[in-house]
């Protein structure tokens, strides 16, 4: 178990609610939690209010017909 998250790592995050996987980086003034995805559909969010990092992702295999299997750490507060 870590409770380390670091300027970059991938994250499980909750906001409002629902699970996103980003990649988190902090900014003086805001987290952003930048999509994984190369995809222009998905936005960087930019979290100035509360949020829960539920996890960290150590892993993401890649399966066969586009399905993958998420590996992480869960974080407790």
């Amino acid at each position: 178990m870590t409770t380390d998250i670091r300027q970059k790592d991938k994250v499980v995050a909750i906001v409002d609610g629902m699970a996103l996987i980003k990649q988190i980086n902090f900014s003086p003034n805001a987290v952003v939690l930048a999509p994984m995805s190369h995809d222009q559909q998905y936005r960087p969010i930019i979290m100035k209010r509360d949020f829960q990092v539920f996890g960290k992702v150590i892993e993401i295999i890649k399966g066969s017909f586009g399905s993958e299997e998420l590996i992480y750490e869960t974080i407790y507060s």
